[in-house]
């Protein structure tokens, strides 16, 4: 449901870099970002910090700028 609603808000062109999913996360899903490394983001609900979960694939990365990939169409396809 998370990978979900991200994709959606990348494919609605309001989401363009991981950066900015970090934000989504943080500001429209309430979450809390436990860590993040190259190719994951580890959150978890702020009632519930011992239930994790880690987000993984191209969105969730640090390679995720959807502007480079469009502009010479190399975009990943994403599944949910």
């Amino acid at each position: 449901m998370i990978r979900r609603s991200v994709l959606r808000m990348v494919g609605s062109g309001l989401i363009h870099s991981r950066d900015d999913v970090i934000r989504y996360l943080i500001n429209e899903g309430g979450f809390d970002i436990e860590s993040v490394t190259d190719t994951s983001v580890t959150l978890c609900a702020p009632d519930e910090p011992e239930e994790m979960l880690t987000l993984t694939g191209w969105v969730f990365s640090s390679s995720f700028r959807l502007a480079d990939c469009v502009s010479d169409n190399t975009c990943p396809v994403m599944y949910d």
